[in-house]
């Protein structure tokens, strides 16, 4: 799913994932995602690059899926269906905030994340492979719905 289905399901009316499942993956940025893979792809440093400069462009590639992820979140709730100027915005802030700070933790995730570093002996990445997890099942579905930008349930068998 993506940021755009968060964005989607903050509106009136919005239809309901039709199962558990599709609320839960409706909360994994996969747009911010592809394109900081894709970048850290693409911008591989040369072999004579210094941790310095590597922590660097790994970072660009970071600040990239941030913005991308509130780019897209903001530019994905309808402004039809909010006619209240001031609710839009609220409802698009909120959805960039949650979009950005999931993207966050699935890019901390991965092994070429900026910070290398270990809390209590494990590497951060794993530390925030449990965030994403547990994020994305137990905390950004009622997080949304108690922050008024999701108002539907997913249906039941």
């Amino acid at each position: 799913m993506s940021v755009a289905t968060m964005a989607k399901l903050a509106e009136p009316g919005a239809t309901a994932p039709a199962n558990t499942l599709g609320l839960i993956t409706a909360y994994i940025p996969s747009e911010a995602i592809a394109v900081y893979i894709g970048a850290l792809g693409i911008l591989i440093p040369a072999a004579e690059a210094t941790p310095e400069q590597i922590g660097r462009v790994r970072l660009v590639c970071f600040v990239a899926g941030v913005l991308v992820a509130a780019v897209i979140a903001i530019a994905n709730v309808d402004p039809k269906k909010i006619p209240d100027a001031r609710e839009l915005w609220r409802r698009r802030a909120v959805i960039a905030v949650l979009a950005g700070v999931a993207f966050a933790i699935y890019a901390a995730a991965t092994p070429s994340f900026f910070v290398q570093d270990k809390w209590l002996t494990i590497p951060i990445s794993q530390w925030a492979a449990f965030a994403a997890l547990v994020g994305t099942v137990a905390v950004f579905p009622p997080l949304a719905k108690s922050l008024g930008v999701r108002e539907t349930e997913p249906a039941k068998p």
